[in-house]
């Protein structure tokens, strides 16, 4: 019998093909019991491997997408048969993936002295992708999210706009992680917890104590970071800063993908 299964997933979704079992067929050998990996159609595609029942090649894998359950409750992966199939079987896939996009500024980065607000920028350049790409991404899953945190010593950020970060078009963004869009607030902010019963960060402290403000940054409408700005760091080596950059993480399938 000779089957055939497409397989397909979101623009910018990787796939994970797990083979649990594989029935042989009444002969001696397994030579003709095997699957077939191609990229693309059967007639066109580049193959990428083929599983045997015996003689396993390595792992045909592109990693994050994992597809097991029911062909009725298909999420985000849509499988096809192919003409030659004459089975009846259902086919047993359903797709919850995340993908991953790294960039140039992911490690804890010390802020260069600057005393004027705003005046230190990072630039971040996305691995592999453009801007208008990542947001093709980001409008076609369900949540994005990028972690943002910022350590501090005798400095001042959101409180008197002394730092932000720059959205993907440009747009200054007057927030922090894990906080509503333009909140002027960290997360300490939006929960009422932050230190010396301040009302926007723990970074607007000014004082010669180790402080942190982190969380994540969701508004699918300005993600990815594209830059970040700071300042009030000019007095070294009393005012000093750091800053981490997370990766952008998106999941899920949006039920709406706007046109660019």
């Amino acid at each position: 019998m000779d089957c055939t299964w497409e397989v397909t997933a979101p623009p910018g979704h990787l796939i994970l093909l797990a083979f649990h079992s594989m029935v042989l067929e009444e002969h001696k050998g397994c030579q003709y019991d095997f699957v077939t990996v191609f990229d693309g159609k059967r007639e066109e595609g580049v193959e990428l491997g083929r599983v045997q029942s015996q003689a396993r090649d390595p792992p045909v894998t592109v990693s994050y997408v994992e597809c097991s359950g029911d062909e009725s409750s298909l999420d985000e992966c849509e499988v096809k048969w192919g003409r030659k199939c004459s089975t009846t079987e259902r086919a047993a896939v359903h797709c919850q993936g995340v993908t991953v996009v790294g960039h140039d500024s992911e490690s804890r980065t010390r802020v260069s002295p600057f005393e004027e607000a705003g005046c230190y920028s990072r630039q971040i350049t996305y691995r592999q992708a453009s801007l208008l790409q990542l947001r093709s991404l980001i409008q076609a899953s369900e949540s994005c999210t990028q972690l943002v945190k910022l350590e501090c010593r005798h400095t001042r950020f959101l409180g008197e706009e002394w730092g932000w970060w720059v959205s993907w078009d440009g747009r200054r963004m007057n927030s922090w992680g894990s906080t509503s869009t333009d909140s002027k607030k960290c997360a300490c902010g939006e929960r009422g917890d932050c230190d010396l019963g301040l009302l926007t960060c723990n970074c607007d402290a000014n004082d010669e104590v180790w402080r942190s403000d982190e969380g994540y940054l969701s508004d699918k409408a300005s993600l990815p970071m594209r830059d970040v700005r700071l300042g009030d760091t000019r007095d070294m080596p009393m005012e000093m800063a750091f800053h981490t950059i997370g990766k952008l993480r998106c999941t899920g399938q949006s039920k709406v993908i706007k046109q660019m």
